[in-house]
């Protein structure tokens, strides 16, 4: 690990396993210090292994502009992929599918091959209860066994947040064939009661909060 720039991009779940990666290097290098880039949220240097940890925030795989008044019905968008109009307009899933391709097609292009490049993979229960942007309850006093794990998650069960596995799937299809490489260190986090904290911030879009992610087993869910 020495000698290198090690970077996360990613939504609340990136930055929980930045900030355990940073705990963990400071315990070996007393000497680390701030680290700011232009366009980078936050970071840190490690001169003891000449080594720069860094975090961009990029809650969504792609940048959109969203809104009732963009899709008005009398007068849709219409959709076009190399040329062609998209007919039937894509689903939910396929649409995503396709944001997906989209994305590691840059990956691939504008990211060194010299760069090892890992996809972080979904936390089923890092957010549960509600729509996106409406909250996740986190009222739970006791981590889910393993028998339950199947109920609540398997897609075939119809259960809470079966997008997730149904997106890891996805994701991973997709990385077939390229240098990316899925990483799946999230599958221990479907044990753990709670979700994602923002119901605690009393916000119908509140942000996560590292603080309360975190608890104290950085090492056990993240590492």
């Amino acid at each position: 690990m020495r000698n290198r720039n090690i970077g996360f991009v990613g939504d609340s779940l990136n930055e929980n396993f930045f900030v355990s990666f940073l705990c963990i290097l400071r315990v070996a290098d007393a000497g680390a210090r701030r680290w700011k880039k232009k366009g980078a949220w936050r970071g840190a240097y490690f001169p003891k292994f000449n080594v720069t940890v860094a975090y961009h925030r990029a809650a969504l795989l792609a940048k959109y502009q969203w809104g009732h008044d963009k899709f008005p019905n009398d007068t849709p968008f219409v959709f076009y992929h190399a040329g062609q109009q998209i007919l039937p307009p894509l689903g939910l899933f396929d649409g995503f599918k396709v944001v997906l391709e989209n994305m590691v097609s840059y990956i691939q292009k504008e990211v060194p091959g010299m760069t090892f490049k890992f996809w972080r993979l979904q936390s089923q229960r890092h957010f549960y209860g509600s729509e996106w942007n409406q909250n996740g309850s986190c009222l739970f006093s006791e981590a889910l066994n393993e028998n339950e794990l199947d109920l609540w998650f398997d897609p075939r069960q119809n259960g809470v947040n079966k997008e997730a596995r149904q997106i890891d799937h996805a994701i991973e299809l997709t990385l077939q064939c390229t240098d990316i490489h899925s990483l799946d260190l999230t599958h221990l986090s479907d044990y753990r009661a709670h979700a994602h904290p923002s119901i605690w911030f009393g916000k119908k879009d509140a942000n996560g909060n590292l603080g309360s992610e975190l608890h104290a087993l950085v090492p056990t869910w993240y590492s």
